[in-house]
């Protein structure tokens, strides 16, 4: 609808009628999706519990001089802030999107990855925006995009824009046990964590994070995701309480990390489902340390070790007391590490591999790399835990 806002010249009068009909022109497109309603459940298939692919989505209302349309997929509902799902830019103009397509050029998404990835919320009632813009031009824009560097991009060339919203809730949809628990690690101190139990679970699998990280642990996450498909629980809990978090030596801080991580593995043996099932460490970075020094006291609770891009060497002298079969994860750019690696390797007298992963870096960034560690993690403790008889009550 154009208002006329009367003026005594006519020249004003024009002005404001431009004005107006430049903001009506910032139309809203209409977003739907055959897989799921407005606010409505969207199906595993699209998450990472499903085949992780994008759903199918209808675009309707695009200007006439659209030259392209981007896309922004996010969720604000993340315990860390706001997390990118996907980002693109340069899709042709049509009216639809289809499901498990790449029509656009792809950014950066929130784990640094050029792609799509599937709703995965810890815990909870997640809200996934779809947000689709109409350009009234194509960018050329390098690999390394992300969702603020391409908003800034488009600022001032978005003809019109539309959103529609989804909810993802693992334990509903796939009637997962998510639990946010506490950790009694003393008569005072207590730890929070984040337990998923899956249906029928043969095992259960504890994070030991890198420094400076904690439960909510984006790429810990993913990898955690790919464990529950093969019916492993997992347990990611904070390290540290907050207080103790911001004295920086306490993240390097090895043999306190790892009395944390035996007092959570003991506690989390005797919850309801995972009592009597094989233990699994997974240990990211410097977290690598205190699983194997934690594997090495508890030899016959711990069943598994996988580290990621770990600092093995720090469990020193106790390396040669793990029994459990060890995975040991390193990116063939993460030179330093992989030296370090080689050297704890050869100290280990467990059962043990190691698996250098081609283009990967410390973090496993780069596209589809981290994915890699996840099935390579995933094969690992089927392999050890899945054929491990449950442990017997005393």
């Amino acid at each position: 609808m154009i208002i006329l806002l009367r003026d005594q010249t006519e020249n004003n009068m024009h002005f404001f009628i431009i004005m107006i009909m430049a903001i009506a022109a910032q139309s809203e497109l209409t977003i739907k999706s055959t897989a799921f309603e407005s606010n409505g459940y969207i199906p595993s298939k699209y998450t990472c519990d499903g085949e992780g692919i994008n759903p199918p989505l209808s675009i309707n209302e695009v200007p006439q001089n659209t030259k392209c349309l981007a896309l922004i997929v996010d969720d604000p509902d993340a315990p860390n802030g706001t997390f990118d799902h996907w980002v693109m830019w340069n899709i042709p103009v049509r009216d639809t999107i289809a499901e498990n397509s790449v029509p656009g050029a792809q950014g950066k998404n929130g784990i640094q990855e050029n792609k799509y990835i599937g709703p995965c919320p810890p815990s909870g009632i997640h809200h996934y925006h779809f947000k689709v813009y109409a350009l009234d031009t194509r960018f050329d824009l390098p690999i390394s995009t992300d969702k603020n560097a391409l908003i800034k991009a488009i600022d001032g060339h978005v003809l019109a824009k539309g959103e529609l919203v989804g909810l993802y809730n693992r334990h509903k949809k796939n009637k997962m046990q998510v639990h946010e628990i506490i950790v009694p690690v003393d008569s005072h101190l207590r730890l929070r964590g984040n337990l998923v139990i899956p249906n029928n679970p043969v095992a259960f699998v504890v994070f030991s994070h890198s420094s400076g990280s904690n439960r909510f642990s984006v790429r810990n996450n993913f990898v955690a995701a790919l464990l529950h498909k093969e019916h492993i629980a997992t347990l990611l809990t904070d390290q540290l309480t907050d207080e103790e978090d911001e004295v920086f030596e306490n993240r390097f801080n090895i043999e306190l990390l790892t009395e944390r991580l035996i007092a959570v593995t003991m506690h989390a043996s005797q919850l309801p489902g995972l009592e009597n099932l094989p233990v699994g460490y997974f240990g990211a970075s410097t977290g690598a340390a205190p699983a194997l020094k934690a594997a090495a006291t508890l030899v016959d609770m711990v069943k598994a070790v996988v580290s990621r891009g770990g600092r093995p060497d720090l469990a020193g002298a106790l390396l040669v007391q793990v029994k459990a079969p060890t995975l040991l994860i390193v990116g063939s750019l993460d030179k330093d590490v992989i030296k370090l690696n080689t050297k704890a390797y050869s100290m280990m007298r467990s059962q043990k591999d190691m698996e250098i992963i081609d283009g990967a870096s410390h973090l496993f960034e780069e596209p589809g790399k981290l994915n890699v560690v996840g099935v390579l993690a995933a094969g690992w403790f089927r392999e050890h835990l899945q054929g491990v008889p449950k442990l017997t009550s005393a």
